[in-house]
């Protein structure tokens, strides 16, 4: 039987590109998936595309931010796997297919994010084989025939490992599937960290499990309108993840992931990130 997906849209606030978004899920060459819509309204396209097709699922619920509209969409998700897209972003019509191979053919893998195409993004992404270098020291990387990247953690201190990958990768919210049965270990998203909480998450998943990347550019981002420097800086961050391990690496006694943390976090005060896809 063909593995069942769900796919998450959560929605807060942006909805102008919410159709193409759409429109690029029902065209993905997966057959066996389920989109699951979260928002406090839902415009006539949507109304009509849940009576077109079985499996869209609108979940209507108030607007209390972002993470809890995406754990209300796990809550209603059914497959073994889930993969999340912005109201914003659009996919390639492979885009599923493409990480669901990773995963059939990867036991250990459950977490898997694609390349993707924006050019809000090339200056952060400038240095990646340099970054690759880093991540050698705390990850067995390897690069088969088919193009997939693999991140196998070798590292004793998974923590450290996991704050590393997020401090070295881009990884947009859009081009990430997960396997469902990792959210035991992971929680759901933590609604106190606001717009940090996808890459909170992508560390939680990390700790326990490993990754790939689908060397192929199958997710099309689109940046958000930010006013201001200020809201930029405070949006490109990793600050609250690294105060939050700072924390819980106090209360378990780690001091290197406490280190390592504060590392991190005096230099994200101004190195510019990708948030604006979390």
């Amino acid at each position: 039987m063909t593995e069942k997906i769900s796919v998450i849209i959560a929605v807060e606030s942006s909805r102008e590109r919410m159709q193409q978004a759409v429109e690029s899920v029902l065209s993905q060459r997966s057959e066996n998936y389920e989109l699951i819509i979260v928002d406090e309204e839902f415009s006539p396209f949507l109304e009509s595309a849940s009576n077109t097709h079985s499996n869209i699922k609108l979940v209507c619920q108030p607007n209390r931010g972002i993470a809890c509209a995406r754990n209300a969409g796990l809550g209603a998700a059914s497959g073994e796997f889930i993969a999340f897209l912005d109201p914003d972003d659009r996919w390639m019509p492979g885009k599923l297919a493409a990480q669901i191979d990773v995963f059939r053919t990867n036991a250990d893998i459950a977490f898997c994010f694609t390349e993707f195409s924006s050019a809000s993004v090339v200056d952060v992404r400038e240095s990646a084989h340099s970054k690759l270098a880093s991540l050698e020291q705390l990850f067995e990387i390897e690069l088969d025939a088919a193009k997939i990247r693999t991140f196998r953690t070798k590292a004793v201190e998974r923590d450290v490992a996991a704050l590393m990958f997020l401090e070295e990768q881009c990884i947009p919210l859009s081009t990430v599937m997960i396997r469902r049965s990792c959210l035991p270990y992971t929680g759901l998203f933590d609604p106190m960290l606001g717009i940090g909480a996808s890459c909170d998450m992508w560390v939680k998943i990390l700790r326990h499990f490993n990754a790939a990347q689908v060397m192929e550019h199958l997710v099309t981002c689109f940046s958000r309108e930010l006013a201001g420097n200020e809201a930029a800086a405070n949006a490109f961050d990793h600050s609250e993840i690294y105060q939050k391990y700072i924390q819980y690496g106090s209360a378990v006694a780690n001091e290197k992931l406490v280190a390592f943390a504060r590392t991190l976090l005096e230099r994200s005060a101004h190195t510019m990130r990708c948030h604006r896809f979390a």
